[in-house]
């Protein structure tokens, strides 16, 4: 993850190397950290429900729940290392959340069909991290391109249904 966060501040964004935000490039890293094993973890999951020939299976449960959840957490994670607030942090996931899965689906289901087809389980990660080079470049730039719309109220500020019977 810090490696596409690099990309995207030098190559993307057009940042000079030595103009780059390392702590942004740091808090990007450390939820690789957490990245890794997670998704490594998943995979024996999957291995587990379905064995060794259900790709289909696998590449649906993996697409239709794991990523959707994991991508909420990714993001609204990385907003809060951030240092974004609880609200703004969900104002940011609300304004790119779709983008980010509609791109994911763009891009993982062929990769996932891939992995699961053809790659022994101990090398998954490995396959899968290769590709997350350019995944992560983009989440980066999108999650730091994103603009929170002044309009979009974060949760805490809808207004509460009324108790008061008349």
């Amino acid at each position: 993850m810090g490696i596409g966060d690099l990309i995207s501040q030098t190559f993307i964004e057009g940042q000079n190397i030595t103009d780059i935000n390392p702590m942004r490039t740091l808090q990007y890293s450390v939820v690789g950290v957490v990245v890794g094993p997670t998704v490594g973890k998943w995979y024996q999951t999957l291995e587990r429900m379905y064995g060794k020939q259900a790709v289909v299976k696998k590449v649906l449960t993996d697409q239709l729940i794991f990523s959707p959840v994991f991508i909420a957490v990714l993001v609204t994670s990385l907003n809060l290392l951030q240092g974004a607030t609880w609200e703004a942090a969900v104002a940011k996931l609300r304004a790119s959340y779709v983008d980010i899965i509609l791109t994911g689906y763009q891009i993982w289901p062929l990769v996932q069909v891939v992995n699961f087809y053809f790659i022994p389980t101990q090398y998954r990660v490995l396959l899968v991290q290769a590709v997350a080079v350019v995944w992560n470049t983009y989440l980066s730039w999108k999650l730091n391109s994103t603009k929170v719309n002044p309009s979009m109220r974060p949760l805490s500020t809808f207004p509460q249904e009324s108790t008061n019977i008349k």
